[in-house]
């Protein structure tokens, strides 16, 4: 298929490649004189635009596959997660009546996937790395007024402050694009 030989494609429909006016018309204009589908299986590479073939063979690997019946590519790496999670808890008694409770929760996680499954998945051999890091903060204080009243105040806070980057996702030096 990336020659232009669609004859053992299995999802090639009945009929074949059939083209529509608009890019029959597009293909005769960007290549004069060419012809461009020879027949119903097959594609005149010559037709092919170089920054489509460019992006093709430097995102999309060689079929790895190919008793699974469409000769996909499948990317055998594994998920790898880094995780740390740390929590701090104070009690403090200043009598029977007052006491103050403190805690604070941080975590870090770095996950790194085989491929980006976060958005938008262009190609199989684009990677990327999910970190994160959060806390969790809160304080009681209590007091026991009288026997048939407490007051308590609490104060909590909290932060989480996801990163998503793409590895492996720039454009390949033959590429013109603008």
């Amino acid at each position: 298929m990336r020659n232009g030989d669609f004859t053992s494609s299995p999802t090639l429909r009945a009929g074949g490649l059939r083209l529509d006016s608009v890019a029959a018309g597009i293909l005769a204009t960007t290549h004069p004189g060419v012809n461009c589908v020879p027949d119903s299986n097959h594609l005149n590479s010559a037709c092919f635009d170089p920054n489509a073939v460019a992006i093709m063979n430097g995102y999309w690997p060689l079929t790895n596959n190919p008793a699974g019946g469409f000769l996909n590519y499948i990317n055998p790496g594994v998920d790898k997660i880094d995780q740390r999670d740390d929590s701090y808890r104070v009690d403090h008694y200043f009598s029977e009546k007052y006491r103050l409770m403190a805690r604070f929760s941080y975590e870090t996680v770095l996950d790194s996937p085989p491929a980006a499954v976060w958005g938008a998945n262009p190609a199989p051999t684009v990677t990327q790395t999910i970190g994160q890091t959060g806390f969790n903060s809160v304080m009681r204080f209590t007091a026991n007024i009288s026997p048939t009243v407490i007051n308590e105040l609490t104060w909590s806070a909290g932060h989480d402050k996801p990163r998503l980057r793409l590895q492996h996702a720039e454009l390949p030096d033959d590429i013109k694009i603008n």
